[in-house]
Parts: C-alpha cells; structure tokens; sequence
C-alpha cells in the first residue's frame, strides 16, 4: 500500500498514485478557466498549480 499523492490517503492499488476520490476529481484554474484533473499534474504534487497558466489559484470540483 501507498499514499495518494495529493491527499496523502492510503491507496490499495500499488500501481496508482492516487487514490479513486482524486483521480475523479476535477479541478478548474480561477485564472485561465483551464479544466483539468490531478493525474495531469501528478509529476509536480503536492504542489498544485495549472498546467496551462501555472496559477495557483484553483478550484476543487467532484
């Protein structure tokens, strides 16, 4: 087992590095208005920032 990479929860599934809740989420930069999830910006958690714009500011949806 093996923590998620954005929220620190234990991950059952070795070969993931998220767990099943923030794989589904969806994020939306407040900045540029680019939607995306944490699995494209999984090489930079924990920080997290857009991959368009790089602005920090974010919103978290399900």
């Amino acid at each position: 087992m093996s923590q998620c990479s954005a929220c620190a929860a234990v991950v059952e599934n070795g070969a993931s590095r998220l767990c099943d809740a923030c794989d589904r989420k969806r994020l939306t930069c407040r900045v540029c208005g680019h939607e995306f999830g944490y699995r494209s910006i999984l090489d930079d958690l924990p920080i997290v920032q857009c991959p368009i714009c790089e602005g920090r500011a974010i919103e978290v949806g399900d």
